[in-house]
């Protein structure tokens, strides 16, 4: 830590830092920005990070349905992290044209239990191509930095990631709750459909992107933009809690980084998606065969 004044902190300090400085206000305008788009919302709770077993705290768990019928239900969970970054240290994210292989998300099927069944049973639907919402050739995420400049030696630039790598995995490893409940969340009279997606959300005005060529020259010079899907292809298992040797895995591919303001675009992006009308007709299937 760097060496303190030995002045003594007034309100006026403490009201600054509140303003300008504080991740935890900042957490709080983006919880009372979801609730307005009609989430409902988990707030700084705690979960066991699957990678580490450590306590960690979320900042916000983000569910909308986007069907409630008598006997299935497609649910939108969002893991949401919240940095609040300063506009001396931006963050510059690094972009390639997406591949066909990554334009995939997703599907959580949790299948009504009939009265024979002893465990739960889910399935991952994986919906691939345009219809996933993540187009091939588009840009997206692959690598991200801070950019600063110091404030001696001759003004230097510099780059770190450290802070935002730590929260984007734990918007990662916290969706796994969000993935376990999914796998659980169907019971005798009621199929249920689940899409899980991690995100961070930063301040306005916090976000540059920079295209990549394949080949490794730049496309397009880095540019503000208000949003970038970012590719991760993470997955995790979720193993039935009376058959341990039953188990499903089940894909993230992407994540978000959203400025405040553009959380209802992003949002919209997958609420309009024809994706829960496709697990409509995969039910359909199911019984009619």
């Amino acid at each position: 830590m760097a060496k303190l004044k030995d002045d003594p902190i007034t309100k006026e300090d403490i009201n600054e830092y509140l303003r300008e400085y504080s991740d935890f206000a900042f957490e709080v305008l983006v919880l009372n920005k979801m609730n307005r788009l009609g989430f409902t919302c988990e707030h700084a709770g705690t979960y066991e990070d699957p990678i580490t077993k450590k306590i960690r705290e979320f900042d916000i768990r983000a569910r909308q349905q986007l069907i409630d019928n008598t006997d299935i239900k497609f649910d939108l969970c969002l893991s949401i992290e919240c940095k609040n970054l300063k506009p001396n240290f931006p963050l510059l994210v690094h972009c390639m044209p997406r591949e066909y292989n990554e334009t995939y998300i997703d599907l959580i099927w949790s299948i009504k239990r009939n009265e024979l069944s002893i465990y739960q049973d889910a399935k991952r639907v994986p919906i691939k191509g345009i219809q996933s919402g993540y187009e091939e050739l588009n840009p997206v995420g692959k690598n991200c930095d801070q950019v600063g400049r110091k404030a001696f030696e001759n003004n230097a630039i510099i780059g770190n990631d450290a802070d935002v790598y730590d929260k984007i995995s734990q918007a990662i490893n916290a969706s796994y709750d969000l993935i376990k409940r999914a796998h659980y969340a169907a019971n005798k009279a009621i199929d249920v459909f689940t899409m899980v997606v991690p995100v961070l959300v930063v301040p306005n005005d916090r976000i540059w992107a920079v295209e990549y060529k394949k080949s490794g020259e730049i496309e397009t010079p880095p540019e503000p933009v208000g949003n970038v899907e970012y590719y991760i292809n993470k997955s995790w298992v979720v193993r039935d809690n009376i058959i341990k040797d039953f188990q499903r895995r089940y894909c993230l591919s992407h994540l978000e980084i959203v400025q405040l303001d553009n959380l209802p675009e992003m949002i919209n992006k997958y609420t309009k998606l024809e994706i829960a009308t496709s697990a409509i007709r995969l039910r359909e299937i199911r019984d009619n065969t």
